[in-house]
């Protein structure tokens, strides 16, 4: 807001002290900044899981569900609407990513073209997740792969994962915060909350869109 000179339009539009919303602007700003960790977090408990799941088709199948359940609150948080074509919730790059991981490791099995394959994989996903327009597009597919293929060289994976983060924009840096516990993943797993940490991402969209309605009344 504050560097696209919005502040006097958006204290007109709601009837506020133009720093009042300066102050909420640069609120969100760090806000955001402390966001930019969950996303390469998320590609890497995703990557993580495709290596550790006992059924892939299961994985696929409630990254898809999750996907669809949480494009509504996407939609009213962000867009103010029931439908928005302008930009789809971060499940389905997920969703995206692993598909692509998938039919890779299918490739890497085969005698010839394995890296030529991949690499047409990878693009296709990529250019998939830009036509949707999903949450992180094409560089959030590729941070995937890149986890992926470096996912036994922990220090290349992590700047290899960085370099790509920035694709995304320069705003991703506040997000290399996530690779120092990453990096100092001991392998074992966690508190058994699977479903929470699924149910988390929708329900929290949902809590914005009604803090925002309560607040704007639309």
């Amino acid at each position: 807001f504050i560097e696209r000179g919005l502040i006097p339009a958006l204290a007109n539009e709601y009837g506020m002290d133009s720093d009042i919303v300066k102050t909420w602007s640069v609120i969100d700003s760090a806000m955001r900044c402390v966001g930019r960790m969950a996303f390469p977090i998320f590609c890497f408990l995703l990557v993580e899981g495709y290596f550790h799941t006992k059924n892939i088709k299961k994985y696929l199948g409630r990254l898809f569900v999750f996907a669809l359940v949480s494009e509504i609150p996407f939609n009213l948080a962000f867009y103010n609407s029931v439908w928005a074509w302008e930009h789809q919730n971060v499940y389905f790059t997920l969703f995206l990513g692993l598909l692509a991981v998938c039919l890779c490791d299918k490739i890497r099995s085969a005698k010839y073209g394995q890296r030529i394959f991949s690499i047409l994989v990878l693009v296709a996903f990529g250019i998939l997740a830009l036509l949707l327009r999903t949450d992180y597009e094409f560089v959030g597919v590729l941070l995937i792969f890149v986890f992926y293929v470096l996912h036994d060289n922990e220090f290349v994976r992590d700047i290899a994962g960085a370099v790509t983060l920035l694709g995304a924009g320069m705003i991703e840096i506040a997000g290399f915060v996530a690779f120092i516990p990453m990096h100092f993943y001991n392998g074992e797993r966690g508190w058994r909350l699977k479903y929470i940490f699924y149910l988390f991402y929708p329900v929290h969209l949902l809590i914005i869109a009604l803090v925002r309605i309560a607040v704007f009344g639309s």
